[in-house]
């Protein structure tokens, strides 16, 4: 009896040590989109499509990380309504993170000072560095990209694959 106890208990700690490694490794991935869409792409006026590149076109109206999260409440709200509450659910803690670190990391500039002026290099580090944290926050079953809410409906409305979405999305901007 007591041998299952323990069983379980071990069980439920494991459990618990994996789901704060993927809160951790995901709450380092935004921070790490964050300083790179300060460093890279917000400097260099990188337009490459979702949210964070229409915050890039009306960065002169409103603060990007302002148009971020407020353009992505009302996407949360589309995704309720549209793709309902599991998959909204799935969408909050990003979507709120994304944008708080990129208010938080706005002056990274002023402590990393990068002389490079090749445009060409910095798209290649932002998109190694995108690519990879991106990466590793979708592996990890979360979402930063108010731009995967349209993806998805796009593909659930139209029955078209999930990747064509994000490319027509993310081409339109």
């Amino acid at each position: 009896m007591n041998s299952k106890l323990e069983v379980k208990n071990i069980d439920s700690m494991v459990k618990k040590s994996h789901l704060v490694k993927r809160y951790a490794g995901f709450v380092f991935c935004v921070f790490l989109l964050a300083v790179t869409y300060n460093l890279f792409i917000l400097p260099n006026a990188l337009v490459f499509g979702g949210v964070s590149g229409l915050a890039i076109l009306f960065k002169n109206v409103m603060d990007p990380s302002v148009f971020i999260l407020l353009f992505n409440i009302r996407l949360l709200a589309l995704c309720y309504l549209v793709l309902g509450k599991e998959a909204t659910i799935g969408s909050i803690f990003g979507i709120l993170l994304y944008p708080l670190f990129i208010k938080l990391t706005a002056n990274i500039g002023d402590i990393i000072i990068l002389k490079n002026t090749d445009v060409l290099l910095n798209v290649l580090f932002a998109a190694f560095i995108t690519g990879f944290a991106s990466g590793n926050i979708i592996k990890s079953g979360f979402s930063t990209r108010g731009s995967d809410i349209p993806a998805q409906i796009i593909s659930k409305v139209f029955k078209r694959p999930l990747g064509s979405s994000y490319w027509f999305f993310d081409g339109v901007v």
